[in-house]
């Protein structure tokens, strides 16, 4: 029989191993092999004591547990009216997938040294990785990637905003998009916002209120529970299945930020433990409230759960704390951008090397000198030059974003945020343009690029390969179908709108 004695105490065996490994408070013992991590603005993790310590395998799982969160969740039961109860099973099925390249990612950091048979991190980053796998184009996929996700997950948190409001006061002479108006006002601070110790406060009020607002809409759920019909299904259909695909995709898009969860943990040996318990209990929570969420609302689910409330004082309090929480969460994603925006511009020395290349022509040496003061302005000197000598200005890629004054640096952020706002005011469907967002930059990020790097990083095994090439294959179809039906559906909901 499959449950037996044997079965059983290695199931408990395995249940005390997990629970020794999360409690653990040894550290693992390695050598400094010269390599420096770095964080988002580019401050060393070794000059920087406060940013030195790191985390227990606790504070691990918490650190990916709200990297896999956030307020997706308040479109899991959509995706279930998308998706019908086969989308509980791509959910589990994502989160697996999700898992495993986000190990696969991780072991991309490290190389073996070739005298020790040690393996070492010599990279940090996700952009380190899509270096070494391709050089500068390889960094450009996924700078370019990651920009594009996290300035939409932006675009995401505005069009919220924007929603709950309008359902919050239906009577008011506002429309959706003077509320998002409205939102872009109220972020228009985090362009302001220089360091990441300010980031860390927001996100930790993002968690709380988060699971007030996740544990209090389950609970209205639960209490309604009388008028659940678990028998009756959604219809299916496959254009709708495939956009809720794409919303589940977002939910597990967290790999660019698995690097430096990874290396701030204290036993790097117990990565894999962790995610493993961390993915089944965010899949969980995940399936749970999707299930309970469309049990009460049946056809009527909406694209943002709370906005099926009943209206009144609940739902007025209810939607507050969403604006609240999709306002706070506003500031990672932005805080990203702003990091990207300023290494695509003043960190790729490929990008350098061109501009230097071009203005040292003989076509355009007239036009680079007649701009000396303004290229002056963008650039650090390191030495003192001769007044009778000029050379070809050089564009640094060390300290230009330290010497940028503040006042041109948040006229940049704003025209970022200025971005985000213009797509939520041209797409205000939170769930139809995350579905898209999903199927575009989040089967890249999670799936297509981590097993494209771990197959050209690492050499595989018979089974490894098959595994990376499936995983590939489906990325890349679920993205492209999942583009073309998530796009579809918007066209429709601007033609229903007309």
């Amino acid at each position: 029989m499959w449950f037996s004695k044997p079965v059983f105490q290695e199931f408990v065996g395995n249940l005390k191993n997990t629970f020794d490994i999360m409690c653990s408070k040894t550290e693992d013992k390695e050598e400094d092999d010269g390599s420096t991590e770095f964080l988002l603005d580019g401050e060393s993790i070794k000059n920087q004591s406060t940013h030195a310590k790191k985390v227990s395998n606790i504070q691990t799982f918490w650190n990916i547990f709200n990297a896999n969160q956030g307020v997706v969740i308040l479109s899991m039961p959509f995706v279930v009216l998308s998706g019908t109860y086969l989308s509980l099973m791509f959910t589990a099925f994502v989160a697996i997938i999700s898992n495993y390249t986000s190990k696969k990612l991780v072991r991309c950091l490290y190389d073996t040294d070739s005298e020790t048979g040690i393996e070492v991190r010599t990279r940090s980053s996700y952009e380190e990785i899509g270096e070494a796998f391709y050089g500068s184009i390889g960094k450009w996929m996924v700078y370019i990637a990651m920009l594009v996700e996290q300035l939409s997950y932006c675009t995401l948190l505005l069009i919220l905003c924007g929603s709950i409001l309008h359902s919050s006061f239906p009577n008011a002479p506002i429309q959706k998009f003077q509320w998002s108006l409205l939102a872009f006002v109220l972020v228009i601070p985090n362009a302001f916002m220089m360091n990441l110790g300010q980031v860390a406060f927001v996100s930790f009020l993002t968690v709380v209120i988060g699971q007030i607002v996740y544990v209090t809409v389950a609970v209205y759920a639960v209490y309604k529970s009388d008028d659940w019909q678990i028998h009756e299904t959604p219809n299916w259909n496959v254009g709708q299945f495939f956009i809720s695909m794409g919303i589940v995709v977002v939910s597990y898009s967290s790999q660019p930020y698995m690097p430096a969860i990874e290396g701030s943990m204290k036993n790097k040996k117990d990565y894999g433990t962790v995610m493993n318990l961390t993915y089944f209990s965010i899949t969980l929570v995940k399936v749970i409230f999707g299930l309970i969420g469309y049990l009460t609302f049946k056809e009527e689910t909406k694209q943002v759960i709370t906005n099926n409330l009943p209206h009144g004082p609940f739902k007025i309090i209810i939607n507050v704390c969403v604006l609240t929480l999709a306002l706070l969460s506003f500031t990672f994603p932005a805080y990203t951008v702003f990091v990207l925006f300023d290494k695509i511009n003043l960190q790729n020395k490929w990008v350098n090397e061109k501009v230097n290349k071009l203005l040292s022509s003989n076509v355009l040496k007239n036009l680079a000198d007649s701009e000396e003061n303004i290229l002056n302005a963008s650039t650090v000197t390191t030495n003192e030059e001769s007044p009778k000598k000029k050379e070809t200005p050089k564009f640094s890629t060390e300290n230009t974003a330290q010497e940028m004054p503040k006042w041109k640096r948040a006229i940049i952020r704003l025209s970022l945020i200025g971005i985000a706002l213009a797509v939520a005011v041209l797409v205000p469907h939170f769930g139809l343009y995350m579905s898209f967002v999903g199927n575009f930059t989040g089967m890249c990020l999670s799936f297509i690029f981590p097993c494209l790097f771990h197959i050209k990083l690492k050499k595989l095994d018979k089974l490894e390969m098959i595994i990376h090439v499936t995983i590939l294959i489906f990325g890349t179809f679920s993205a492209g179908a999942g583009m073309y039906f998530s796009t579809k559906a918007l066209v429709d909901a601007y033609s229903e709108a007309d």
